[in-house]
């Protein structure tokens, strides 16, 4: 495990990727009292690792809109995207930039026009093909008695960057339920993009089923849904205008539980079905190559001196890690589930784990004392030495960056 600080005294930075022994940072800033999130991404950096020097990325000094950090299946590249937005009477226009970090190529590639009540994000596909998603800042859609303001966006259009071309996405389950992910990767040896379908986080959807009655369960709640599409058939099936784009639907779930994407290998995709009736949670294992499932089934204490309990899925293609913390008498008992073979205690100062490195470091998170500080600790499973360090962190392989 290696620790790198990449904390400065007079420029904030936050790491969102890794490329070739070097850190992908954004440099951010306070926004105004008026914005919904508290910092805006300024510009771009690389952390040499090994120089220990920061490099900016990229010569346009406009103001970034929105961005997403991406690798590109088709030629192997990280690519950063990001918008910039100027803003006309009744409209928006909007530039989206490409930076591939391997040569630090910085071009403009498309330009296109929206609305100026929407808010817009971008999913690049690859070099040829982006999707645009628009929200209205004030969202009163409603579809046949759903709740208000759960659903994420108004519309989303595909975008062919050789035609110049835009095409209207009509699949509303697509349009309504996509909030993070839509991801692609090769299942059974083509490229497919799997797709997330959400509108409430897990607390909020078993906070309206312990509340309402049945009926209104079903009426106003919409099934989250894990489903994969090839590459192919979404492209042709978005400019033919298909209704509903031909999804396989891998699992589903309605009012009375939740299904979550947790993560990706080369070989293996994994989710989780959570049932709110039984308190039930299982994590499920589709293999890539045959659409075969396996499962971990999770069973959640059911004692009134739990304080809290949560499972925390830790995949990646080195590691992967399952690890059920049960918060009781200001400790926290682990106990990891994947492999089964580790159990162990440590105090509730160091708050709840976000990160595994090598399947024997844990990493905490916590905040303390009167300033709110955050802070990051490294727990080392086998002879449970702890580590603790002023900062938030993130973690890219082997490698933990504190910021």
């Amino acid at each position: 495990m290696q620790i790198i600080d990449i904390t400065t005294n007079n420029k904030k930075f936050y790491p969102i990727g890794m490329y070739n022994n070097k850190i992908i940072c954004k440099e951010i800033e306070r926004q105004s009292l008026l914005s919904n999130s508290l910092y805006e991404a300024k510009c771009f950096y690389e952390y040499d690792i090994c120089k220990k020097t920061f490099k900016k990325i990229g010569r346009n000094n406009e103001k970034i809109y929105y961005y997403r950090y991406c690798y590109q299946y088709a030629n192997s590249q990280h690519y950063i995207y990001y918008l910039t937005k100027d803003t006309h009477t009744h409209y928006n226009t909007y530039s989206l930039y490409e930076i591939e970090l391997e040569s630090s190529k910085e071009s403009k590639v498309y330009t296109f026009e929206v609305y100026e009540k929407y808010d817009v994000e971008i999913v690049p596909l690859n070099k040829r093909y982006f999707l645009a998603f628009y929200k209205e800042r004030k969202n009163s859609l409603e579809v046949k008695g759903i709740c208000k303001n759960i659903l994420n966006h108004n519309e989303a259009y595909l975008f062919d960057i050789k035609e110049r071309k835009k095409y209207k996405i009509m699949d509303k389950n697509l349009v309504y339920g996509f909030k993070n992910i839509l991801l692609q990767t090769k299942i059974k040896n083509v490229m497919h993009l799997i797709f997330e379908e959400t509108y409430l986080d897990a607390w909020e959807k078993e906070e309206i089923f312990n509340r309402f009655d049945v009926y209104k369960k079903k009426k106003r709640i919409l099934n989250d849904s894990i489903r994969i599409i090839s590459f192919d058939d979404f492209i042709s099936g978005v400019k033919i205008g298909r209704k509903k784009l031909p999804f396989s639907i891998l699992d589903s779930k309605g009012f009375n539980g939740i299904v979550a994407f947790k993560g990706i290998t080369f070989s293996t995709l994994f989710y989780i079905v959570k049932n709110f009736d039984d308190n039930n949670e299982k994590l499920v294992m589709v293999d890539k190559k045959n659409l075969k499932k396996k499962e971990i089934v999770i069973q959640y204490e059911d004692s009134d001196e739990v304080m809290y309990q949560d499972v925390i899925y830790n995949i990646k293609a080195s590691d992967k890690r399952i690890v059920h913390q049960i918060f009781y008498d200001n400790k926290v008992y682990n106990k990891e589930l994947f492999y089964g073979n580790k159990e162990f205690v440590y105090d509730f100062k160091f708050g709840r784990a976000s990160d595994f490195i090598e399947g024997r470091y844990m990493i905490t998170n916590s905040i303390k004392g009167k300033e709110h500080k955050k802070y990051t600790a490294i727990i080392d499973t086998e002879t449970n030495i702890i580590k603790e360090y002023e900062g938030e962190s993130k973690v890219f392989n082997n490698i933990l960056v504190i910021y």
